[in-house]
């Protein structure tokens, strides 16, 4: 795949070569070229890109005439590329007859760009006709997202040719070009948008296309705004879930919605409707009990699923909510069960197999009243369903599923919660967290296993015990996504992109979503040309800053779970050692209420996780080095930390251009957070480990200075409770400060 462009930036989705030829777009201030495409019975692409705007449902928008979608898409993405063409050469965006956009049916000399379709203009088909076939098969692929780009001399001044596979795909092929050209969206804020400033913009010879390397690209977002719907376009993602807007404008830039998760049964089969009448519906509890779930969907027992009627009831409910209800605009329904949710003990589910079985045949029962709506019209759309590898269900089925079992419609999401993110991925020497994962995977993705669908990677960057937490992750996923590509994973998807106020998570956003339309990306290239771009003269010191935090806080899964729960044992039972983290002796495990975030954490008692044992050797106190699982003990985590910010003193003291102070800025502000946290885990660590108690006194009273630190501390996004804007809430060591105050009398 080839791309040129004599304003020379750096491709970052391929390495490109110079080659010869050249055509002007802009020529001293002057525009040169006519962008046309296909616009239908609208007037303008304003008008057609706004018709979109105003569709209010799903239904509204299959039910218009296709030439409509494909004019509101491509009309779009001409309003795009002339936008930005005209913020490039500083010219009158405002005057109509600078880079006009026009239809395609237009006989226009000069140069001119063609975006979708060449076959309405003569001189965009002739180019089109000099294609070589073969070439454009393998580059372009056989997605809608893919494109091909060429350029073609001719008599009447030279054609761009951007032709998607879809429009769609005209669209990415529309942001590939700019991109191209130098242009960088970096977050949802303008501020972060680089365009550089060309007088003459011109290209060279094009003959190249792409396709995703993974179909589906998506976020579980906080949409609050537009903003980041354009963002993630721009950076070629497909799907949400998370917030809204209206049904055309997301459908016109391409976005799946999905729903579900894991308030799947109770959004269809609400408790307080159902459970009096049938409580036989609901799980049964290990202790014989029918469970009347919560107000939240976590810590209940899965409903009961060999029901007969139950199922039926779902089924019913779930054609109801995609047709007119709540789900009417779905194009993704996730089944998941409730978070860290047992499943039902009666001895009918038991029957049924293992947790990963019973939630495969509640898919296919779900599947198979969808293709039912399908045969009686009752639902004219496509509608995927993804399942949930997770915990009790990570491991795949043991059962084969049924010969008519939806496999092209269906997707499982795997989440390895937990997993270590200072080992690569498929490293056998995490032994004690990564190993179970990847064993897990493999087996999911196995030619012999008995689930055949698309697997989908679900990854933690910014949620649970990350939330908030300045975490790097690109060596992380320069290592692990190329690896999920080779087990042919379909795509992947975070928890949680904030809706701004991203600091470092900027890096994370624009390196996953490049990484998921094309794994092998040109990594040292694009860290590159992100901090050159981002920070500007302080990219030096700032990338000095991201490898010493990365050291600093690429070890905290196992602080902030293993750790974070070890902590509380010891705050309830002093006479357990602190290390190894994994000796916890043998305590009931009765706790709705531990995870960091909770207003309740640390309430009760803690033995192990679901799906995985506590570690041993990945976190020490002092430096330790096993053969396996060795990563950065406490000592080695608070030394990088020290280090961290004193490059980010360096940086913030550094003579750069406001904007660029504003985002350094915004990164210290995150990174306060991570430091002030870290802090009161030490002092909490030591104030555990000190042999008398005025050692102790002395760390609880440093433990609550940093505590006060953050409950002032103001989150730049959401909170991690979703509520209160408390830092220290978040860290989740409150109740063990309030417990040994009143143990050494210093309440």
């Amino acid at each position: 795949m080839k791309v040129y462009s004599v304003l020379l930036p750096l491709l970052l989705f391929q390495n490109v070569p110079v080659v010869a030829g050249q055509q002007f777009i802009v020529r001293e201030s002057v525009a040169q070229a006519t962008i046309l495409v296909h616009l239908g019975r609208f007037s303008s692409a304003q008008t057609a890109s706004e018709a979109a705007d105003r569709i209010g449902s799903t239904q509204e928008w299959f039910a218009a005439d296709p030439s409509d979608r494909a004019a509101a898409t491509e009309g779009f993405a001409a309003l795009e590329l002339r936008h930005h063409l005209c913020r490039m050469a500083g010219l009158d965006e405002t005057d109509p007859q600078v880079l006009p956009i026009v239809d395609s049916s237009r006989d226009v000399s000069g140069t001119v760009i063609q975006l979708g379709s060449p076959l309405e203009n003569r001189r965009a088909r002739d180019a089109y006709g000099a294609l070589d076939p073969g070439k454009v098969a393998v580059e372009a692929g056989d997605s809608p997202d893919g494109f091909y780009i060429y350029s073609y001399a001719d008599p009447g001044g030279g054609i761009i040719l951007i032709r998607g596979n879809g429009p769609i795909g005209t669209l990415y092929g529309t942001y590939a070009f700019l991109d191209s050209l130098g242009v960088r969206w970096f977050s949802p804020s303008e501020r972060d948008t680089i365009v550089p400033r060309q007088t003459t913009i011109r290209v060279g010879s094009l003959d190249w296309g792409e396709h995703p390397a993974m179909g589906y690209r998506q976020l579980y977002a906080d949409i609050r705004n537009k903003e980041l719907y354009f963002w993630m376009a721009r950076n070629r993602l497909n799907g949400y879930a998370g917030g809204g807007a209206s049904q055309g404008f997301r459908r016109k830039l391409g976005m799946m919605s999905a729903v579900g998760q894991h308030g799947f049964f109770t959004d269809l089969v609400s408790p307080e409707r159902h459970y009096e009448a049938h409580p036989e519906w609901f799980g049964m509890a290990g202790n014989g009990k029918r469970n009347l779930p919560d107000d939240q969907p976590v810590y209940n027992v899965n409903y009961c699923t060999s029901n007969s009627a139950l199922i039926r009831e779902l089924q019913k409910d779930l054609i109801i909510a995609l047709d007119s209800g709540k789900w009417k605009d779905a194009d993704i329904v996730e089944i998941w069960g409730f978070d860290a949710g047992k499943w039902c003990a009666c001895s009918e589910c038991r029957k049924l197999g293992t947790p990963t079985d019973r939630l495969l045949n509640l898919v296919y029962q779900m599947g198979q009243a969808l293709a039912e709506a399908r045969r009686e019209r009752r639902l004219t759309r496509p509608v995927k369903t993804f399942l949930l590898s997770y915990q009790e269900t990570v491991q795949p089925p043991t059962r084969p599923l049924p010969e008519d079992f939806d496999r092209a419609s269906t997707a499982v999401t795997f989440f390895p919660i937990r997993r270590c993110y200072f080992h690569r991925f498929n490293d056998p020497d995490c032994a004690e967290l990564n190993l179970y994962y990847d064993t897990s995977l493999r087996s999911w993705t196995s030619p012999h296993a008995h689930y055949r669908g698309k697997v989908i990677i679900g990854e933690y960057y910014n949620l649970s015990g990350f939330r908030e937490f300045p975490v790097i992750f690109k060596n992380s996923m320069g290592n692990d996504i190329p690896y999920f590509a080779e087990r042919g994973v379909a795509g992947m998807n975070y928890m949680l992109c904030p809706a701004g106020a991203w600091g470092h998570r900027a890096l994370t956003n624009y390196q996953f979503a490049r990484q998921m339309w094309n794994p092998r990306s040109d990594l040292r290239g694009l860290w590159n040309d992100y901090f050159q771009n981002y920070y500007g003269p302080a990219a030096k010191v700032m990338q000095e800053y991201y490898t010493a935090l990365e050291q600093a806080m690429s070890n905290a899964t196992a602080w902030r779970y293993d750790l974070w729960q070890k902590l509380h044992v010891v705050n309830r039972h002093p006479e357990v050692p602190l290390f190894p983290i994994g000796n916890i002796p043998p305590i009931s495990w009765y706790g709705k209420k531990n995870f960091p975030g909770s207003k309740e954490a640390g309430q009760d008692i803690f033995l192990g996780f679901p799906e995985r044992s506590v570690i041993s050797d990945h976190l020490r106190f002092e430096e330790f080095h096993p053969p396996r699982n060795d990563a950065p003990d406490w000592i080695e985590i608070m030394a990088s930390l020290e280090n961290a910010r004193r490059i980010m003193n360096q940086a913030l003291q550094a003579e750069t251009p406001a904007t660029v102070k504003t985002r350094i800025s915004e990164d210290e502000h995150l990174f306060r957070y991570g430091e002030l946290a870290l802090h009161l885990y030490d002092h909490v660590i030591r104030m555990i480990l000190a042999k008398d108690q005025d050692q102790q006194k002395a760390e609880l009273r440093a433990g609550r200075s940093y505590a006060e630190k953050l409950r002032n501390y103001t989150f730049g996004g959401p909170a991690p409770d979703g509520e209160t804007n408390n830092g220290l809430l978040g860290v989740g060591l409150e109740p063990i400060l309030k417990e040994y105050g009143r143990r050494l009398q210093l309440e």
